[in-house]
């Protein structure tokens, strides 16, 4: 389930009028196993009643006239996107941030007429951009939105350059942004994909020039390997940098980091069902020269055996 305002008496009931002993997994990843045996948990939209009930509650809790609540909630539940609990919070979210007396019907109009997912969080884009435009001269956002695993705030304010003297314009850009965002250890990514797909799309001109940044970044600065590694490949494999990408991988140290970790090693598959083992034979002899250390033997024997079994 994704970070959202969710109904959750509605999974309480389910609960506890089933009679079965229910397990239930929540995944977005396929899993290569029979769970023929696992009881299904059928997910759907909020009803008439639940999105009203959701929006009055959370726009009088943070301090909305009743009436005004009432009024905001009749014309959104008329847009059955806003049935998804996710897009529903995001709205919200913003109505809380962006919307008053003088612009709230204006506000509430918009959103009705949104036809699709994306077009939602344009919208929020949009409200972003106009009370800080910084976001559109350093695409903070689209930083993030092209990592792999996502972005520390020290990387956010070295990307985008933001001197010492500019750092509280991030504070200001976080407090907008951190409703729809997620923490994977100390990096921030979109809790959203729709959001992320929403803030390339509006970048789409500049991607080149941005990846090609960020992979200058991750290859300069003095990151643990763990770090590097969640995103230079990846960029490497985006913009078709293949030599960068190669090389990256026959770097002995690279190579003991991800083979050895089991949560990594898939991935180092993947990147290396770009090439043919022809590239890594012509890459063997330059390499022959330059083993020194008698530990990188036995790395380069495990990658031997990797690449060839």
């Amino acid at each position: 389930l994704e970070h959202s305002v969710s109904n959750f008496d509605r999974f309480i009931d389910t609960f506890n009028n089933n009679e079965k002993n229910i397990r239930l997994i929540l995944t977005t990843g396929y899993i290569p196993v029979n769970l023929s045996y696992i009881s299904k948990l059928h997910l759907s939209a909020l009803s008439t009643n639940e999105v009203k009930n959701v929006i009055s509650k959370y726009l009088r809790l943070h301090n909305r006239h009743p009436r005004v609540a009432d009024e905001v909630a009749e014309v959104l539940v008329t847009n059955q996107l806003l049935h998804n609990p996710q897009l529903l919070s995001s709205v919200l979210y913003d109505l809380r941030a962006f919307g008053n007396h003088n612009n709230i019907k204006d506000k509430i109009a918009e959103y009705s007429a949104t036809q699709e997912a994306l077009a939602v969080y344009k919208v929020i884009i949009k409200n972003w951009e106009a009370v800080m435009p910084v976001i559109l001269d350093s695409k903070i956002l689209v930083w993030i939105a092209y990592s792999h695993y996502g972005l520390a705030e020290d990387d956010i304010k070295r990307i985008a350059g933001l001197c010492e003297e500019k750092e509280n314009l991030w504070h200001q850009l976080f407090f907008l942004i951190e409703p729809y965002m997620e923490w994977n250890g100390d990096r921030l990514q979109f809790a959203d994909r729709r959001l992320k797909s929403a803030i390339i799309d509006r970048y789409k001109g500049d991607e080149s020039c941005i990846k090609n940044t960020m992979i200058l970044y991750f290859q300069n600065i003095n990151l643990p390997i763990e770090r590097q590694y969640d995103e230079l490949p990846y960029l490497y494999e985006d913009m078709n940098r293949m030599d960068d990408l190669l090389t990256y991988l026959l770097n002995l140290n690279v190579f003991r980091y991800a083979h050895t970790n089991r949560h990594k090693k898939d991935a180092l598959i993947k990147h290396w069902s770009n090439f043919e083992l022809s590239d890594f034979n012509q890459y063997l002899n330059v390499l022959n020269n330059g083993i020194e250390k008698t530990e990188y033997i036995t790395t380069l024997y495990e990658l031997s055996n990797f690449l060839y079994f």
